[in-house]
């Protein structure tokens, strides 16, 4: 039983679409970032950003090897 493989499935072409408009929606939040840091020269704008990319990246990550992790 524990030689036992598992079949991979790849992703469909809606999570595929969704994945890329995730990552464009993190791209966006550093482009506003960096815009009102410019405007209002804070620093702390920048967390929001952050904390998106490393979500989405933890995400991306379980997405690619769910089947590894379960």
């Amino acid at each position: 039983m524990a030689n036992r493989t598992l079949k991979r499935y790849g992703l469909e072409g809606v999570a595929k679409a969704l994945i890329a408009i995730g990552l464009l929606l993190v791209l966006l939040s550093w482009a506003l970032g960096a815009y009102y840091f410019g405007i209002t020269g804070k620093l702390a704008l920048f967390i929001a950003p952050l904390v998106f990319t490393l979500v989405s990246i933890l995400l991306l990550l379980i997405i690619r090897y769910r089947y590894t992790l379960f």
